[in-house]
């Protein structure tokens, strides 16, 4: 993991996050620095992640044969539908995206 990643990381924390930026603006101001912030809401990014590439960095950092496979498995040919107004939709195949409520979800 990236060394400044603070998220799911004992002893890290949202509260030593906002510490280190605030102390790198701080420095950045003392010696006349520009600070530019880019800052990304991913309360969504579990939605977004494409299984053929979840499994690639998977094998990347190690994580391959019996288990690669089931978790493959696990996330291949997974269908949904919605339910609106009591009118269901047709099936349609996963290809992105963690089940909701599943034990990946925190992973």
């Amino acid at each position: 993991m990236y060394k400044s990643q603070d998220g799911f990381r004992e002893p890290h924390s949202t509260g030593l996050a906002l510490t280190e930026l605030i102390e790198e603006i701080s420095s950045n101001l003392d010696n006349n620095l520009v600070t530019i912030g880019v800052f990304i809401d991913l309360k969504k990014a579990f939605d977004t992640i494409n299984h053929s590439i979840f499994i690639k960095k998977l094998c990347h950092y190690g994580v391959w044969g019996i288990a690669s496979s089931w978790i493959e498995y696990y996330l291949n040919n997974r269908k949904q539908f919605v339910v609106y107004d009591g009118i269901c939709s047709d099936y349609r195949t996963m290809l992105c995206g963690i089940p909701q409520g599943s034990i990946l979800g925190p992973l």
